[in-house]
């Protein structure tokens, strides 16, 4: 009837292998949602920059076209 005795973080024993497991799970996708959210914003970052270049650039060719006159 061990088994349904409560897990290791419940029950008091914070040294078993048991809550050593949990703790190196609770780590290991803290770590996985640090590097998805961390992608993302890196991804953010590299288009704004992108967009800010291109803006730039069309810019300068607008001013260095000369101005058309239709007929």
């Amino acid at each position: 009837m061990n088994f349904l005795l409560a897990c290791a973080a419940c029950y008091g024993q914070s040294d078993s292998p048991l809550a050593k497991g949990m703790n190196w799970g609770i780590l290991s996708l803290l770590a996985v949602v640090v590097m998805v959210l961390g992608s993302i914003a890196a991804c953010s970052i590299v288009l704004a920059r992108r967009s800010a270049a291109v803006a730039a650039t069309r810019s300068v060719e607008r001013q260095q076209t000369p101005p058309t006159i239709s007929k």
